[in-house]
């Protein structure tokens, strides 16, 4: 396995999750808000204000769990 760094991921405050199809990234930024990349790189596409984010998962159906961190 090699790791490829992917264009326009800084600033990722949370540990990131895969779109079940793999070809997006779900993080939580430095401000609060949750937004999804292109695995390849490119524009990320703004998702919800989601502070305090733990961990999250995309589901099959497009949508997204997302946990909190206590606090």
């Amino acid at each position: 396995l090699e790791a490829t760094p992917v264009a326009g991921a800084e600033g990722i405050t949370s540990a990131p999750f895969f779109s079940p199809d793999g070809r997006q990234i779900a993080y939580l930024t430095d401000d609060d808000r949750l937004r999804a990349l292109p695995v390849g790189g490119g524009r990320s596409t703004a998702l919800a204000n989601a502070s305090r984010l733990g961990s999250g998962a995309w589901l099959g159906d497009g949508s997204l769990v997302i946990a909190q961190r206590p606090g």
